[in-house]
């Protein structure tokens, strides 16, 4: 029995990363109407990673958008603190390029 109760918390677990991981895309297509380029911090300020989502589940955010978003670059800062690792910033793939907010 506690194989079943375990399976189903998984799959419970798996349907709020999916959730959250849909918010967190629109969330990153209506920011990047105001914002040219965007880090998943962005993301994260306006849609944090509930309780029970795996942190390793940002970085999906713009992969999973690659038909919309291209990475332009990396930076180790946020503006707050130095990162261990880079973040990808990303823009928009039909705005990449363009001279928009320049």
């Amino acid at each position: 029995m506690p194989s079943v109760l375990i399976s189903d918390e998984v799959a419970v677990a798996e349907v709020q990363a999916q959730l959250w991981l849909h918010r967190a895309r629109r969330v990153a297509l209506e920011l990047s109407a105001t914002q040219r380029q965007l880090t998943t911090d962005d993301v994260l300020a306006h849609c944090p990673v509930p309780p029970g989502v795996s942190k390793h589940r940002v970085s999906a955010v713009f992969t999973g958008m690659k038909s919309s978003f291209v990475a332009v670059g990396e930076t180790w800062f946020d503006g707050t603190r130095k990162r261990k690792r880079p973040v990808c910033i990303w823009e928009r793939r039909d705005q990449h390029g363009s001279n928009i907010g320049d």
